[in-house]
Order: structure tokens, then C-alpha cells, then sequence
């Protein structure tokens, strides 16, 4: 067994064990360093490998939140009051159809301005997504059905239209926005299949 591999293994066993047990938050490599005695340049190199993965997954940490998702979404062909499912057909294309949306506002603030939009893409086309639809979300706090704190989970529903222009895979988006900020929050995908019947 090579040196190097050696010393990978000597310093990554250590690091295992802290990341389980330590906030990575709290990582230093330099006093990593110094308590496992690790002097010469592969071992500085691995460590600032081990260092910035370490920094990766804080930043990953940091940009999760429980705070204002969108989930519980259930889609409707609104015709026919049927649960939407992963493949649908259509007499002829391009062909327009409604579609009700219903979900559930997880954490969300009361009295805030948010919107909900709605983009459809599919596989045959390069495009942006297309926006569809946008719906405004102003929820008083009475409107909630749980509260903790700043946050509440509330329910909506809308309905949106949607032209299939032929058959194939659609990518559904729905976008939780800050109106106020301009900020997305969330994003929900639905996929499906149309064929001709």
C-alpha cells in the first residue's frame, strides 16, 4: 500500500468521525492539523480537499430551510374531476386544457405577498419554460390551519390552462415566489405524457 494512500486513509478516519459528530460549522483544518501532526504537503492538500468538502455541505446545510415550501400538491383534470396521472390522451393536438392544482403552503408568513407560477416545457422544444399561469397568495393569519411561531401551513387552489401543441413529455413547474422580493422560495415538478387516443 502507497504512502499517500495511507496517509488519505489516516487523516479521512478521523474526519469521518467528526463530521457525524461536530457541527461542520466548527471545523478548522489548521487545528485539524496540528492534532493529528500532519506536516508534509499531500497531507496539507488532503486536509484542504477534506476542508472544502466540508465547506460544501455547510453551504448545502445553510440553503435548506423548512420554511415556506410548497407540498401536498395534487393536480386535477378539471373536466373530468380525476386526479391527473402520469399519462393522459388527447382526441387531437395542439389541444388546451384545465387543469385544478391544490397544495398545501408549508411555513409560510401571514399577510405576505407571495404568487404561486406556473410553467409548462416539454422534451420536443430548446425553450424557456412557458408561463402559464400566476396566482397571488395573500393569507391572513385566521386562514391558517397550524401556526408555530412566525409561520403557519396553509391550503390554496387555482385553476390554469394548458396547451399541448403534440404529443409528448410535459414538465410541469410550480414556483413559490416573495412578491415582495422578487424571490423564488420553492419549486414543484410534475411530469406527464401525452399521447394521441
Amino acid at each position: 500500500m502507497s504512502k499517500l494512500k495511507i496517509d488519505r486513509d489516516i487523516i479521512l478516519h478521523p474526519v469521518e468521525e467528526l463530521k457525524d459528530i461536530i457541527d461542520v460549522s466548527e471545523f478548522n483544518y489548521i487545528r485539524f492539523k496540528k492534532k493529528y501532526n500532519l506536516k508534509n504537503i499531500s497531507d496539507k492538500m488532503m486536509v484542504k480537499d477534506v476542508n472544502n468538502h466540508l465547506n460544501f455541505r455547510r453551504n448545502k446545510m445553510e440553503e435548506f430551510t423548512f420554511n415556506e415550501k410548497i407540498t401536498n400538491l395534487k393536480t386535477i383534470h378539471w373536466e373530468s374531476g380525476q386526479l391527473m396521472t402520469t399519462i393522459s390522451t388527447l382526441d387531437e393536438f395542439p389541444a388546451t386544457f384545465q387543469i385544478g392544482a391544490d397544495m398545501d403552503l408549508f411555513n409560510i408568513k401571514p399577510n405576505n405577498r407571495y404568487q404561486i407560477r406556473v410553467k409548462v416545457s416539454n422534451d420536443k422544444t430548446i425553450a424557456d419554460p412557458i408561463l402559464v399561469h400566476v396566482s397571488n397568495a395573500y393569507i391572513p393569519r385566521e386562514r391558517f390551519t397550524t401556526f408555530d411561531g412566525d409561520y403557519g401551513i396553509a391550503n390554496g387552489s387555482f385553476v390554469f390552462s394548458i396547451t399541448t401543441e403534440f404529443a409528448g413529455n410535459y414538465r410541469i413547474s410550480f414556483e413559490l415566489y416573495d412578491n415582495g422580493n422578487n424571490k423564488r422560495l420553492d419549486s414543484v415538478e410534475q411530469f406527464i405524457h401525452v399521447s394521441k387516443r
